[in-house]
């Protein structure tokens, strides 16, 4: 045997190691990664207000033409426009029919 101050320092020696492979074995259960939040100016004492969202030109326009597309509420209620687009073309076809007629060689 080496002497009592030897048996201390192996024993030191092999708590020491098993000490660095409980920290070099990974834990049965890992632990979720954090994620940082990216940093941010510091806060003043005025905030600038929060802008409204914008979206790129037409975008709007295709939802609400989807929107639109996809409910029967029309703007004109369909009877009404139908009436007048009837009458409005027998006017015309009146209208044309004269000017036909009075163009006629006889």
């Amino acid at each position: 045997m080496l002497g009592h101050h030897a048996d201390i320092d192996l024993y030191q020696f092999c708590v020491s190691l098993q000490i660095k492979l409980l920290l070099a074995v990974p834990s049965a259960t890992p632990s979720t990664p954090t994620r940082r939040r990216p940093r941010t100016a510091p806060t003043t004492w005025m905030q600038k207000p929060k802008q409204k969202k914008r979206y790129r030109p037409g975008t709007v326009a295709l939802r609400e033409i989807r929107h639109f597309q996809k409910t029967w509420n029309l703007v004109i209620p369909a009877a009404p426009f139908i009436r007048l687009f009837g009458s409005m073309l027998g006017i015309l076809l009146v209208a044309a029919l004269q000017t036909l007629t009075r163009n006629m060689p006889m």
